[in-house]
This record gives structure tokens, sequence and C-alpha cells, in this order.
């Protein structure tokens, strides 16, 4: 557990406008409240804050026992790691990451999550035994990519009218197309298990234009994972598509096919909870 007070953090942090006091996040009433005085205030007040552009300033916390690592933007308190489960110090330092482009906020309090797990377990949980919920956003890049342009793709033919054998010719026909993926999402940190981050129900519907007061008594997983990795398989994938509908409007088995050039190719850093 962290004894000392860390630092603010600057750049990216924010002290009540009213006395000067620690701000938190709540999400019921959706407004930042102070920890002193219980003021709210409107995230707004974040919109002035003066940062490098795509960088975000964070306190970044790191287990000295599993080596996961934590960002806020808020003098939080860590008392145990959510991923190793060990209750140690942790190390902490401030540095740089990639601002999030959006966020999917928390909307079910820690009470609320305690009072259900307690329901859930049923006997198999004493009553008085303390839990530990601590509100991790975990990072994902959600990608939209389009192709546009003149698509090839080749064909065989079969031709047995005229001869005992089966003469196959392979033939190529081009098409003006559009390929467009979106809402393709996987997870940005190496830290939280590919399996995991699979079964988490994320609406993108839900996406709100991050600013660093969600982060106010709240963490994030650190984005460590590169963006462009990932935008090989979707080509694969946006070819693989293309093949099968190509095929189906000719009523061929499309062989090979190459991609229009790419006209848009974007991967957002969103948070989701």
């Amino acid at each position: 557990m962290t004894k000392d007070n860390p630092p603010p953090v600057a750049g990216s942090h924010k002290s009540c406008p009213s006395c000067g006091g620690q701000l938190r996040y709540d999400i019921t009433t959706k407004k930042l409240i102070c920890e002193s005085c219980k003021s709210r205030h409107d995230l707004s007040i974040y919109d002035d804050l003066q940062t490098d552009e795509g960088k975000l300033d964070v306190l970044e916390y790191r287990c000295p026992q599993c080596g996961a690592r934590l960002h806020t933007t808020a003098t939080n308190m860590v008392s145990y790691c959510s991923h190793c489960g060990s209750d140690v110090q942790f190390t902490q330092r401030m540095t740089h990451t990639r601002r999030p482009d959006s966020i999917i906020p928390f909307r079910v309090t820690r009470e609320k999550c305690e009072e259900a797990y307690r329901e859930y377990m049923g006997r198999q949980l004493k009553a008085d035994q303390p839990l530990h919920f601590q509100p991790v956003y975990v990072p994902f890049y959600l990608y939209r990519e389009t192709y546009e342009g003149s698509l090839n793709g080749q064909y065989v033919e079969e031709d047995s009218e005229d001869s005992e054998y089966i003469v196959y010719t392979t033939r190529e026909q081009t098409f003006d197309a559009k390929v467009t993926i979106r809402g393709e999402m996987e997870c940005a940190s190496s830290q939280f298990e590919a399996d995991t981050a699979d079964q988490l129900q994320i609406c993108a519907d839900d996406l709100k234009s991050f600013s660093p007061g969600y982060l106010c008594g709240f963490f994030a997983e650190a984005p460590d994972l590169d963006a462009n990795v990932e935008e090989s398989r979707l080509d694969v994938f946006a070819s693989e598509m293309s093949k099968t509908h190509v095929g189906q409007a000719m009523n061929r088995r499309i062989t090979a096919l190459s991609l229009p050039p790419k006209t848009e190719d974007t991967a957002q850093l969103v948070l989701a909870p």
C-alpha cells in the first residue's frame, strides 16, 4: 500500500476550484466531486488543460511483484494489485502516455459490484469478508479502414465440353470496389489476457470523448501494444471478406485477390470498463 502522498500529476491534474481539494469522478451523478468540500463540478473544467498534442501526463503505479502498470490522472491510493493480488507498496513515477481518444465510462458503482458479487457467491463468502474491487479501464484500439479503387480478382474456370479431360483456366477480372471495416477492436494492453478481453461486452454506441477527469478516482491499464501489429491482421480479414463477397456475386470461387489502395486507416485508443 502506498503510504506517502504521491505528487500531483502535472499537466493532467485539476484540483477543486472551490477549495483546492482532491476531485473524484462520481459514476451516479457523472460529475467531479471534491473529497474535501463535497462541491460538484463538470468535466468541462479540464477543457482548458494545456498538454502536448496527443499525449497525457499520468502518474504510473507499478507492482513490484508482477510488473503490472496502472495509470491515473489524480493522486489515487493503490492498496493491492488487481493482477496478482499482492498487497505491496507500489512504485510510482511521472510519465507520458498516448492520450485516449474516447472512453466508455463506468456505469456501475463499486458498491453495486460488491453487492452483486456477494449475492452471486452466497454462502461461499463470509458476510464480514473484505472485498477488493478496483475500477480499472482496459485500453482497446478501435479500427476503421477503407480500401477504395480497382480490385483485382482471380478465379478458375472449368471446361470439359469438347474433351474427355477437364481444362482449368485461370482468369482475372477487375472491379471498382470500396471495402470498409468498422468496429473491430483489439486489446492494447499486454497485461490483460486476450481471452478475457474478447469476452468483454463493448458497445461503441457508449463512446464519449475522453477527458482526464474520468480517471479521477479510477485507473487504466498501460496501453503498451502497437496498433500497427493488428492492422496486418485486418488487411488479411478485409481480403478474405472481399473474396467471399465477390465470389458470391460471380457465383465462382475466387482463388486470389488484391485489395484496392487504402484510403482510410485510423486506430482510436478507447478506454473500456
